[in-house]
């Protein structure tokens, strides 16, 4: 299994919001994660997608997030860049050809089944909130704000 370029990158920006608990614009998220503009503003979109964050137009527009830190898993972020967390092709069904072994009897199969579930765990425990609290050069952040964070409102006119 390999993350993608994409899904490090957004879990990059993910963490540049959590962190800074603000709206910040594209091009402030990019200089943050040394991602490109460009590619900053393609991962946007997925993430907004995805229902991680919110995008806000005008002049004091920019992007938040649109959950909690600790509602929101590094594996969450990867799968939701990436899909489904798989180290081996035929426990994703995307084999080009089927194996010789049944699955039930394969101990590859099985292995890596047990394998890929533990990488999964792992993942989508950790949290950002987790991340943020494990980082020791920042000092000045807010756990107790990041624990109760609140999406802003959106008033509809």
């Amino acid at each position: 299994m390999r993350i993608t370029q994409e899904a490090d990158n957004a879990i990059r920006i993910i963490y540049c919001l959590a962190k800074h608990q603000r709206k910040q614009g594209a091009k402030e998220i990019s200089e943050n994660t040394s991602v490109t503009l460009r590619f900053t503003l393609k991962i946007l979109r997925k993430l907004i997608g995805a229902g991680f964050v919110m995008s806000f137009k005008g002049m004091k527009g920019g992007y938040i997030l649109k959950k909690a830190p600790v509602d929101i898993s590094v594996g969450e972020v990867v799968e939701a860049i990436d899909g489904p967390i798989s180290i081996v092709k035929c426990l994703n069904g995307s084999c080009e050809e089927p194996c010789a072994e049944d699955r039930s009897t394969c101990p590859i199969y099985r292995y890596a089944l047990e394998l890929n579930e533990t990488i999964r765990s792992m993942m989508c425990s950790e949290t950002f909130l987790s991340l943020l609290e494990n980082e020791k050069s920042e000092c000045s952040y807010n756990f107790n704000q990041a624990r109760a964070y609140s999406a802003p409102k959106i008033l509809h006119m």
